[in-house]
């Protein structure tokens, strides 16, 4: 059996899942299976695969179409690794990804999931966004209830990145379509409630972001993007293998931190001239945390009367952000 299965999800992109394929073989470590997953191509996907002479990679094609989360548990229910990766085809990995993170796993046996920073990347493959490489921004070693008071504020686990132990998965009954974007989301929490998370504090993987991404629907609509957020919060955090008490405290950090967001983003709408998408959004972070006036009763002020200044003004006020930032973060 291989240690580690590299699950490829894709569908009707054989150019880009060339480089990722092509990343999956230039692995330092060896011991691996390669699963390509097609979800009903319709362009030369087996052609490409079919084309490369490498015992460690199996095609497998679902017809018709099975659907991104069901895809993603097919790498886990039928890959034979102990560890999986799951490589999105528009992605790749640094070489010595599937290396560091096993020997993560091997210094820490009860672990479920591993993770590593990634660098963000155009449609070129050129860096438009480094990845982040001081704990401190995250504080990923922190004792596990500190990294679940962070996980539930922000996604900082992410694709691709990210090896989880198989059985792990599958004890948690893996990815639900509930959540249309924030799926992923949803069981990071799940794995890091029962079990420890390991940080390799080193870039060792490109997020590719382009046009075709299904997630670029979602960034064109603030509004369905937040309410799938709250709904997975609302949804995910209660039903955590954790303490009554605990789950409750967490999923008040949650709200706060997700209201507060709202009311920074209807700020910024605000400095860019779009006075009704503010006004939308700050209000949307009344129906996530009905407290948020209470707790955060600057951002609520400096959101709403945003919404109703001019943008010039707010552009130069802005200006001075990172100087109150203290003031309007206090609560």
């Amino acid at each position: 059996m291989p240690t580690v299965t590299i699950a490829i999800p894709t569908r009707d992109r054989a150019e880009l899942l060339a480089i990722a394929l092509e990343s999956a073989l230039k692995q330092t470590f060896t011991d691996t299976e390669i699963l390509v997953l097609d979800d009903a191509s319709t362009d030369d996907t087996a052609q490409m695969v079919a084309a490369i002479d490498d015992p460690r990679v199996h095609y497998v094609r679902h017809d018709p179409k099975i659907g991104m989360a069901a895809n993603w548990n097919y790498g886990y229910e039928h890959g034979r690794g102990e560890y999986v990766t799951v490589l999105h085809d528009d992605d790749y990995l640094a070489p010595t990804f599937i290396e560091r993170a096993v020997a993560e796993f091997q210094a820490e046996p009860a672990a479920g999931l591993v993770y590593a920073p990634y660098e963000i990347v155009d449609e070129h493959g050129t860096v438009t966004k480094p990845a982040p490489t001081q704990l401190t921004e995250i504080g990923a070693l922190d004792p596990p209830p500190v990294v679940l008071e962070q996980l539930v504020r922000t996604t900082w686990i992410g694709w691709p990145t990210i090896m989880v132990r198989r059985t792990c998965m599958l004890e948690i009954g893996g990815f639900v379509e509930d959540f249309p974007y924030h799926k992923d989301w949803s069981v990071w929490l799940q794995l890091a409630a029962r079990w420890p998370v390991r940080w390799i504090p080193e870039p060792l993987g490109s997020f590719r972001v382009h046009g075709g991404q299904f997630s670029e629907e979602f960034r064109a609509n603030r509004l369905r993007l937040a309410t799938d957020r709250r709904d997975m919060l609302w949804t995910t955090i209660p039903n955590l293998a954790l303490p009554a008490d605990r789950r409750t405290a967490l999923l008040r950090i949650a709200l706060k931190s997700f209201a507060e967001e709202q009311l920074v983003l209807g700020w910024d709408l605000a400095c860019a001239g779009e006075g009704a998408a503010a006004r939308e959004q700050a209000r949307f972070a009344f129906e996530v945390d009905r407290t948020v006036m209470i707790r955060s009763p600057q951002l609520v002020v400096a959101a709403f009367l945003a919404s109703w200044l001019p943008a010039p003004p707010l552009r130069m006020l802005n200006r001075l952000r990172a100087t109150l930032r203290p003031f309007f973060r206090r609560a």
